[in-house]
């Protein structure tokens, strides 16, 4: 494929043209203008900061990384030229057809830094998405909103209203988010009291704890993540080339920090935290066999909390789901404690009207969620099968 780079990103032919033929689509709502595939990564990365419900997940790093830019579709209303929602989608067709899905994973935006939250902004970009995507490209819609709670509960209704169904449960029934807005003392008083007892003998052992944005501490992480999947046979890909273009490609203030606990001198555990609006995510964690007795997990997920305690701007530690492993489940939930919320993860919606585009989605997922699907298929068998 022929193509050039535009800072560190590479577009192809395709790609060029639909940023250069996109306009901007009429909205319904007056004053408002809506923007389809109009923004490069550069611009999209300056747009999301603007947001504390922005995450990873909508980020062109994280989802160029598995899908190619190709397959990415942006979409943004504003309002007297100000940004207020907005959503990058994973557009997933079968060959000549041109029908397929949609795939929104943890939007869309519609919450500005530094502004109340306005439930409308919410219902304006969901109709925007039904608009473009269900009308005019004749997609099925898969929406997976992110798990806030104080949010959550105008989500259902919302979406409702813009002609979105429920579709089937995410992959874990449960998701674990800590309040990091609480102060030392009271962060210590809600956890469990067993939760309590093994971080103090945790602390005991005199771990040196410190957290990088660079490839090099990435590097010391993916070692120890690849010798834990070893050691467990655990069926899980290496998060390398994930992790290298989040660094890589995200700028500064939006990079994941590689977290890593050191204990006589080499890692014993580490974490990737990212860190965008105003919910902090552990994306991926890895121990060694030390780990388990030195209590270390205890150790390092408090030292994150007080460290996203002193940046400030954080609420809520997004620690996902807990694989329906009892120990992991009581490992987070002590976390969590008093404070915290343990929320059921959010449901995947579906709007449709295309019986063509609804088979082909149905014939990818086998009537599974869309997350689990896409996170445990071979993504180059995916692509041979849509023709990439």
């Amino acid at each position: 494929m022929f193509g050039f780079y535009s800072g560190k990103y590479r577009f192809g032919i395709s790609r060029i043209l639909s940023m250069s033929m996109a306009t901007a689509r009429p909205h319904h709502a007056p004053g408002i203008t809506c923007e389809v595939d109009r923004h490069s990564p550069e611009q999209w990365s300056r747009l999301v900061c603007g947001f504390s419900d922005a995450t990873c997940d909508q980020t062109f790093a994280l989802r160029a990384e598995r899908w190619g830019h190709e397959r990415l579709s942006t979409i943004v209303l504003s309002r007297n030229g100000e940004a207020i929602a907005a959503a990058i989608l994973v557009i997933l067709t079968a060959p000549v057809l041109k029908r397929g899905f949609a795939y929104l994973k943890m939007g869309p935006l519609w919450r500005r830094k530094g502004e109340a939250a306005d439930p409308e902004n919410l219902n304006l970009i969901l109709g925007a998405i039904s608009r473009e995507y269900v009308q005019r490209r004749h997609l099925l819609v898969i929406a997976l909103l992110p798990p806030d709670p104080d949010h959550i509960a105008a989500a259902a209704p919302a979406l409702a209203g813009q002609g979105f169904r429920l579709r089937r449960q995410g992959m874990d029934p449960n998701r674990y988010l800590v309040n990091a807005r609480l102060g030392e003392d009271e962060q210590l008083a809600s956890l469990h009291q067993k939760w309590r007892y093994n971080l103090r003998k945790s602390l005991k052992n005199n771990f040196e704890i410190t957290a990088h944005e660079s490839e090099a501490a990435m590097e010391e992480f993916v070692a120890l993540y690849l010798a834990m999947v070893t050691r467990k046979s655990l069926p899980t890909k290496t998060p390398t080339e994930t992790l290298r273009e989040l660094i890589r490609e995200l700028p500064e203030g939006m990079k994941p920090q590689t977290v890593l606990v050191r204990h006589e001198g080499r890692p014993t555990a580490g974490a990737i935290v990212g860190n965008i609006g105003e919910t902090a995510s552990f994306i991926f964690g890895a121990t060694d066999n030390r780990a388990l007795p030195l209590k270390a997990g205890y150790a390092m997920q408090w030292w994150i909390l007080s460290r996203l305690r002193e940046q400030g701007g954080v609420h809520w530690y997004d620690l996902g789901g807990d694989g329906e492993d009892p120990g992991l489940r009581q490992f987070k939930k002590g976390l969590v404690g008093k404070a915290g919320h343990v929320v059921e993860t959010p449901r995947e919606y579906e709007s449709w009207r295309d019986p063509v585009s609804w088979l082909i989605t149905e014939s990818i997922t086998t009537s599974r969620s869309v997350s689990r699907v896409l996170g445990q298929f071979d993504m180059d068998k995916i692509r041979g099968w849509l023709g990439r």
